[in-house]
């Protein structure tokens, strides 16, 4: 019971969402069994979960959402340099004048 209110409190004290933990701790088991019997059915063949077209998808949308902070990230200072360059050339062109 202690480590339950520990880990309680660090989840309050970082501002974690409890919500997807407990859809983590739910469905975890249910999506565990399926993938092994998946896995089992194909002579552990894991070529086929990327054969589907809807696998496919579901795949490629999963690593964007993975690699959005870093994509966000990237393009967030590939703006700011550019608003940095704008300025400069800005003030270059009064201090010309």
């Amino acid at each position: 019971m202690l480590i339950m209110g520990v880990v309680g409190f660090l989840f309050e004290r970082y501002r974690i969402p409890l919500a997807p933990v407990v859809l983590g701790i739910v469905l975890g088991p249910i999506v565990e069994s399926n993938f092994m019997r998946s896995v089992i059915k194909t002579d552990w063949d894991l070529s086929q979960f990327f054969t589907r077209p809807v696998s496919a998808v579901l795949i490629v949308l999963t690593v964007l959402m993975l690699a959005y902070p870093l994509i966000s990230k990237g393009i967030r200072a590939l703006t700011d340099r550019g608003a940095d360059a704008g300025e400069r050339m800005k003030e270059a062109e009064a201090a010309s004048k």
